[in-house]
């Protein structure tokens, strides 16, 4: 008669969470040819993203020894709630423990009482939720700890280090970091475009913050409501149930370029809502080619009343693209990485690039040119005699170059209508190397010129430093644009650069990482939202 009745509850959990739990198989057999059917064995925790005008929906089968032979199909639950919805969790990678206090000499003390309480056998999660509301000072000590015992040899570190009479600011590669003071400089938000995406990016942050899923959900409704494939499918592939040419063309999907801008986009005001519940406000945003799309929704530069008018210009901007794209005026070719560059053959190619065209300056490091598929293998293998590291991006659309002009005049035509002004904070353009215009019509006009002109970031970044930019924090997938920073800024000892994803590292883990950085250089938040959706039972008094 309990037939089922396990499945019955977790399937309830799974609706009410929207996670995807996942199934005890190391792997599938293969006789059961899951890659010719429509289904898969989740293998692992994912979770439920969902666009269709329906309610999430799941079976539960239940079939007994006895005889029992039941079915029932459940629907989440959307109406409204009283109460916080708290997500189920699997364990967290790494937990951020923050301490502050008024001198060295303080923090010390705190450290010590921590480290009294490791020693006494309390919970990471309940010392790090303790921590971060208790953590007010001008001598700051962030803690990324990936258990009890790597928190107890960190605060060991840490306390050795404070309670000397020489103590300095200081940071470790294993996530401890010292500072004092106010931060060095103003705040500068940089967004991604495409080609930061990649299979499962913050698939870790959608199961720990509903917030950041809903991004995903919101996009997924998008493409569905206008008939288009699924995002979710290409974004967040199934474990299983895919032979080896299905999945490259999955993963090819993502270079598409309505699914690109679309998943990028999604990611980066994921974490723009993460970050504002954080309290974390910039001074500045700028964005990386289609990344200014990013930019100005994230600003308010680009004016919408509702989540549903973001939801109609991102249809009627692909709908132009399709149309471009359909009469044959979107231009193709290769657009090639060019990195590893000296001083001397950057310039060169800056003054003298020949057939192809400058489509970005990123960073001293790197540039990225578009020309025909012949002359950017010729140019290729030169230049790697030469010793650079050159590479073909995965689409050749002739972005920021004169090519892409019969896109950069569809978008003027389209931005007449729409609702532009002086948004929250500063934007900054990679077009003109200085903050957008504050006239509607010389924003709309700016907006589609970067289409059609070369993105100008390394020229832009030293723009910031010079108006007083220091703390440069990236808002997308991957982490490409920090280290664009980092190599344009690395002169300068007084600036911080860091990343709230990375493609190489845990989703839970980056974001730690960057939030300890900003904590210790001065940079004020609010920490508590980090606990907002979780149940942490217990209290320590610090």
């Amino acid at each position: 008669p309990a037939s089922g009745s396990a499945s019955l509850i977790k399937t309830a959990l799974a609706l009410h969470h929207k996670v995807l739990p996942p199934t005890l198989c190391d792997e599938p057999d293969p006789e059961l040819r899951l890659d010719q059917s429509p289904l898969y064995l989740n293998t692992e925790t994912r979770p439920w993203v969902h666009g269709k005008s329906h309610a999430r929906r799941a079976g539960v089968n239940a079939f007994g020894f006895g005889g029992i032979n039941a079915h029932v199909i459940m629907e989440e639950y959307r109406g409204p709630s009283r109460t916080q919805v708290q997500v189920l969790h699997r364990p967290a990678p790494t937990e951020l423990v923050l301490l502050a206090a008024n001198s060295s000499a303080e923090l010390a003390n705190k450290a010590v009482a921590m480290l009294k309480h490791v020693e006494a056998g309390a919970e990471l999660a309940v010392l790090a939720k303790a921590s971060v509301a208790q953590a007010a000072g001008a001598h700051r000590l962030a803690i990324v700890a990936d258990d009890v015992a790597d928190l107890g040899k960190k605060l060991a570190q840490a306390i050795d280090k404070l309670q000397r009479a020489d103590s300095k600011p200081f940071k470790t590669r294993s996530g401890l970091h010292y500072g004092t003071g106010p931060a060095p400089g103003k705040i500068c938000f940089v967004y991604p475009g495409e080609g930061a995406q990649y299979p499962n990016m913050l698939a870790d942050l959608c199961l720990q913050f509903p917030q950041v899923r809903d991004w995903f959900d919101f996009i997924e409704a998008t493409a569905l409501a206008t008939g288009r494939e699924s995002r979710a499918s290409a974004v967040f592939a199934a474990p299983t149930g895919y032979d080896d040419a299905q999945r490259k063309a999955l993963e090819a999907r993502l270079f598409e370029m309505d699914v690109a801008a679309e998943s990028v986009f999604a990611a980066s005001m994921a974490i723009q809502s993460l970050l504002d519940d954080l309290k974390l406000a910039p001074d500045a945003m700028l964005g990386h080619s289609t990344g200014e799309n990013t930019a100005v929704t994230a600003c308010g530069v680009r004016r919408f009343k509702t989540r549903e008018e973001i939801a109609e210009s991102v249809r009627d901007l692909n709908l132009i693209f399709r149309k471009l794209e359909a009469e044959g005026r979107i231009a193709e070719g290769t657009l090639l990485t060019i990195g590893a560059l000296r001083p001397e053959m950057r310039e060169a190619l800056l003054a003298n690039p020949g057939s192809m065209q400058v489509a970005m300056d990123n960073c001293p490091n790197q540039l990225v040119m578009f020309g025909p598929p012949e002359e950017a293998q010729a140019l290729s293998k030169r230049l790697a005699e030469e010793g650079a590291i050159c590479q073909e991006l995965p689409f050749g659309r002739a972005y920021h170059t004169p090519l892409f002009k019969p896109l950069a005049d569809a978008y003027r035509e389209y931005f007449r209508e729409a609702d532009f002004g002086p948004g929250r904070t500063t934007l900054y353009s990679a077009r003109s190397v200085a903050p957008f215009p504050t006239e509607p019509d010389a924003i709309r006009e700016l907006a589609a010129q970067q289409w059609e002109n070369p993105v100008r970031f390394t020229e832009t970044l030293r723009k910031l430093y010079d108006d007083g930019y220091r703390v440069f924090v990236e808002v997308g997938p991957s982490g490409n644009l920090t280290s664009f920073v980092s190599d344009t800024l690395r002169g300068a000892d007084d600036v911080i650069a860091v990343s709230s994803n990375s493609r190489r590292k845990a989703d839970m883990a980056q974001l730690h990482a960057m939030l300890a950085q900003l904590f210790a250089c001065g940079v004020s938040f609010d920490p508590a939202a980090l606990y907002a959706h979780r149940r942490i039972d217990g209290e320590i008094d610090l």
